[in-house]
């Protein structure tokens, strides 16, 4: 039994690994609809990342970290970040599908819902890996 449970954790862990390995590098969005700007991603292999806007840094007081799960064909990210304006710590849930190697669709939710959507809403962007 305990081969067992040992077996099915380190399946597991590879499932997570297999999508964080996936993510890292740095990802480039098509212009945003409603005002046109550019966000980069930078998603380090210590499971850390940066975000821009337009080419300014998102100021943080500590590493942004990020968590990412497997859905069915779908990763679910969670995101972490201690805001460098107001020391709050501001939690990011999103989905991420990779298109092909270079390629994802990402759509990010700031609501505070425990609930987070399954789907992709027309608010998604497409990102090209650098």
């Amino acid at each position: 039994m305990k081969k067992l449970i040992a077996g099915f954790l380190f399946i597991y862990s590879m499932l997570i690994q297999s999508g964080t390995d996936k993510i890292v590098g740095t990802w480039v969005s098509e212009p945003t609809p409603q005002t046109g700007e550019i966000i980069t991603y930078k998603f380090q292999d210590d499971d850390t990342m940066k975000m821009y806007y337009d080419g300014n840094e998102l100021p943080a007081k500590e590493d942004i970290t990020y968590i990412m799960t497997q859905l069915e064909n779908l990763y679910k990210i969670e995101i972490e970040y201690v805001s460098a304006w107001n020391n709050m710590v501001e939690k990011i849930q999103g989905l991420i599908e990779f298109i092909d190697d270079d390629e994802i669709r990402m759509e990010l939710f700031l609501n505070e819902s425990d609930e987070m959507p399954d789907n992709f809403s027309n608010e998604s962007l497409v990102f090209q890996r650098e």
